[in-house]
């Protein structure tokens, strides 16, 4: 039986906004300049009334540069006293390289007010070509192009003087000393003279994603283990480079890997995080490298190609998102998952911009970067109004969102049933009220088998029955039953042993629960109703049944009807 795992979708209505006022935040186009670059300074913040603030002017004083705002309100003009989210763009021109300090003040008369104060790092990429470009405060590696094409030089890197080795293309290779973060002056010294490159090398703190130097790139799932109903899942995620090395802040989360991957293949390791695979990649040397990430159930169909899943870079940041086609049917969970470079502990969840239907989504930060991450069940809100079946589209606005995501189950009514193979810590939500009843209250079944029944609408039909009693129960959902059968193995038998089995309609709902000897059999008519119809049925009679129906359309092949004999022939 084909399982179908809830895969990530882009879906959207839903509206997330930061729910707390946070102070404005820097970043720069490009994040990592050069001294031939133009640098703009993008500003993104939340003012305390209506009247936002305008660019004024860039005023730069040696490796200072001030960003000022004009913050003062027009003669005659009432602000509306609420708070209003605002964006604006400095242009910087082209700076020199260096390590600047770069300060965002609003004036207001002639009072100035100091809002936000950033490290900018203007590279010199030119004179000396140095790979990496950037190391850890401890040090490290680099390699770079010998300008005087000599065995024997020094390098100069910070103002400490280190040797340096020279391969047979020419080039040098040297330890850079440790130093504090910030970026350092590097010199070639030979018997024929010195070449200098100011703000050449980039010290990092290892500790810390910096933002100049690192782009997050996101693998939202590493899951391997069970689910539900003795699927096996696994995540398989790729790195492949074809040309030049790739340099990361961290080891590779893979067998042997480091902080770098040169020319090949390298698969990472599924480790359970809700949140998947986080890294920084050094900004620039990934332009050759390709990601790709799949999650596949090898417990059915083992070599299945699996369902691809995005890989996040950076440039996935968006002010507005729009995710299509959710499912709004309350028989489907739906997820919401949110990944966050800001720090907004917590963002407000509103469908269809209706004030009624919100909820609050609250994100931590993940261990050891600069992202946040949070996960909210949006089942109820998206279903709210809505009729069963439909499908909804999500607007998304939120701030400094790397990702949003979905995940549900998505399928047809005649796979209807399948919805319940979910990964372990991603099943379907259960239906309704507690399961708890007095046992005894069920009745007994002595003579239970299935049938198919025809409908007008969605074929074959599952019903469950007594041959004195007659109907029992059913699955008016389950469309078109005998195409499943076909494919149908013992793994796929309704029987709630782990969990109670659940499936519901806008007027039906039923939970099958298998404990000892028997298995319980609840029907109700309203998806979080009571269910007056309880039946006890003998387990193995119960698994007779469903083998009979499941033979009857799925029946064994003898061998020779596989291999596509016919008669056997006689042979002298």
């Amino acid at each position: 039986m084909l399982s179908r795992l809830r895969v990530p979708i882009f879906c959207s209505s839903l509206l997330l906004v930061a729910a707390i006022v946070s102070a404005e935040t820097i970043r720069f186009d490009p994040p990592n300049p050069t001294g031939t670059r133009s640098v703009d300074a993008i500003i993104t913040g939340v003012w305390r009334d209506a009247c936002t603030p305008s660019v004024k002017n860039v005023a730069i004083s040696g490796q200072t540069v001030t960003l000022h705002l004009d913050a003062t309100v027009p003669p005659g003009v009432a602000c509306a006293q609420s708070t209003s989210p605002y964006t604006r763009t400095f242009h910087m021109g082209i700076l020199p390289p260096a390590g600047y300090t770069v300060i965002l003040v609003a004036d207001a008369g002639s009072t100035s007010t100091e809002l936000a104060r950033v490290p900018l790092i203007v590279r010199d990429a030119e004179t000396l070509s140095i790979s990496p470009y950037a190391v850890p405060t401890s040090g490290g590696p680099i390699g770079l192009a010998n300008p005087f094409f000599l065995t024997a030089a020094t390098l100069t890197i910070g103002g400490v003087t280190v040797p340096a080795n020279s391969d047979v293309d020419g080039s040098l290779f040297a330890n850079a000393p440790p130093h504090a973060p910030g970026v350092v002056d590097v010199s070639v010294n030979a018997t024929t003279g010195t070449v200098t490159s100011q703000a050449a090398l980039i010290y990092y703190d290892p500790a810390a994603a910096d933002p100049a130097v690192f782009e997050p790139i996101l693998f939202p799932l590493s899951f391997q283990g069970p689910g539900a109903f003795g699927s096996q899942w696994t995540t398989e995620s790729f790195l492949y480079s074809n040309s030049s090395a790739a340099y990361f802040r961290d080891p590779l989360p893979c067998a042997g890997c480091s902080a770098s991957i040169d020319i090949g293949m390298k698969q990472l390791t599924n480790d359970a995080n809700p949140w998947g695979h986080l890294l920084y990649a050094m900004r620039g040397t990934t332009s050759s490298v390709d990601f790709a990430s799949r999650v596949r159930d090898n417990s059915r169909q083992a070599l299945t190609a699996g369902t691809d899943v995005p890989v996040a870079r950076e440039r996935d940041f968006r002010g507005q998102l729009r995710l299509l086609n959710v499912p709004v049917d309350s028989r489907y969970r739906v997820m919401l998952r949110l990944w966050s470079l800001g720090d907004y502990p917590q963002f407000i969840v509103n469908v269809d911009s209706l004030a009624l239907d919100v909820a609050p989504l609250s994100v931590t930060r993940i261990p050891a970067t600069a992202m946040w991450f949070g996960s909210i069940d949006v089942t109820s809100l998206v279903s709210k109004g809505h009729q069963s079946h439909e499908r909804v589209g999500l607007p998304v606005r939120v701030r400094h969102v790397l990702w949003v995501a979905s995940v549900s189950s998505d399928l047809g009514n005649a796979e209807h049933h399948q919805q319940r193979h979910a990964t372990g810590n991603d099943r379907f939500a259960a239906i309704g009220c507690e399961m708890d009843f007095n046992v005894d209250e069920a009745t007994p079944i002595a003579d239970f088998f299935l049938t198919l029944r025809e409908e007008e609408e969605g074929g074959l039909h599952i019903e469950m029955m007594s041959r004195s009693k007659g109907h029992l129960a059913g699955f008016p959902a389950w469309d078109h039953a005998d195409r499943d059968l076909r494919h149908f193995t013992p793994d796929d038998i309704p029987l709630g042993e782990e969990e109670p089995f659940e499936d519901a309609g806008e007027a039906w709902r039923i939970v099958i629960i298998a404990r000892g000897k028997d298995v319980f059999v609840l029907e109700g008519d309203a998806p979080r109703g009571p269910l007056p119809r309880r039946y006890r049925i003998p387990r193995d009679q119960y698994l007779t049944a469903w083998n009979e129906l499941m033979v009857r359309y799925h029946p064994p092949l003898a061998l020779e009807d596989v291999l596509g004999g016919g008669e056997s022939e006689s042979v002298s």
